[in-house]
């Protein structure tokens, strides 16, 4: 795809080619972002995946670079504009053909999207959904009334004005992950994949935000809620109703305890609880200064 398929010419500097549409610190090549302010500029400038930006003809003047350059003065609005006209192209498929395979095991009150790969010894149980752009490995179970690929709330606002925008993405549960009943896994509006590594476990009532990345072998007790984008490593234990602030990284073998708030990076082994949550030991304390 090419900036001049979608935009009016008169407003594209320098046309290029992209595979998607993304945030200035995306990681993903080929990506076509916007840049409001000096700060996200600098990043996109700086980002070798960025492949075209989208800014005021102000912001950029005097510089010299070789990615693509769409001016406008309202970058973000252009943005999801390019971004919803691609996306109704076909031009952000990511899975491309239906595969279930015939030793899956899939209720026949489940949904199955199209668009769909479901691999050997699958189990979808009763009433669950799976949406397009879904990747489900060997030997992994959705439970029932459980949601793979459900929408979040990716709307934005300009102007005052909620803007549909479109969901690119797509989840991927790896092998012998397991999605228990009334989880609900978002997919993200970007062309990219919410992941579930190998072994790990989605329990009851859960909510998965979109683009989240969850490591092998990692457990997410019930009602917990991870915020999009949220990055969590391998052999992690988040416990019941832990709520995941947007963005953050959670490190490998880390512990977020019962109910814990989390609005900063979890180091890896950390052990966490609270609200909002600080090393346990520090919670444990406080508690007992509190209790007396």
């Amino acid at each position: 795809m090419k900036l001049s398929d979608f935009l009016d010419t008169e407003s594209i500097a320098n046309d290029a080619s992209f595979q998607l549409t993304h945030y200035a610190n995306s990681i993903h090549p080929g990506t076509c972002t916007f840049a409001a302010n000096e700060l996200f500029l600098q990043q996109a400038l700086d980002n070798p995946n960025v492949s075209a930006i989208i800014a005021p003809r102000s912001l950029v003047a005097g510089r010299d670079f070789d990615k693509g350059l769409v001016f406008s003065n309202a970058p973000k609005e252009l943005f999801f504009e390019l971004h919803n006209k691609a996306f109704c192209s076909g031009g952000f498929n990511i899975v491309f053909c239906q595969s279930i395979s015939a030793n899956a095991k899939i209720s026949p009150t489940a949904v199955i999207k199209a668009d769909v790969l479901i691999e050997d010894g699958v189990v979808v149980d009763d009433f669950a959904v799976v949406e397009s752009n879904t990747i489900i490995r060997k030997g992994a179970y959705v439970g029932a009334h459980a949601v793979v690929g459900a929408r979040g709330m990716h709307d934005t606002f300009l102007n005052g004005k909620r803007i549909w925008v479109h969901d690119a993405g797509g989840v991927i549960l790896e092998q012998d992950v397991q999605v228990l009943a009334h989880a609900v896994v978002q997919k993200s509006y970007f062309r990219e994949f919410t992941k579930i590594g190998c072994q790990s476990i989605v329990s009851v009532h859960c909510n998965i935000g979109h683009g989240c990345q969850v490591g092998v072998n990692t457990l997410i007790a019930g009602s917990a809620q991870l915020a999009g984008y949220v990055q969590v490593g391998n052999n992690v234990w988040v416990g019941p109703s832990v709520t995941v602030a947007h963005g953050l990284k959670i490190g490998d073998s880390a512990e977020l305890l019962l109910g814990s708030v989390a609005v900063s990076d979890v180091a890896e082994s950390q052990k966490v609880s609270g609200n909002f949550a600080m090393a346990h030991s520090k919670t444990l304390k406080k508690y007992a200064r509190e209790s007396r």
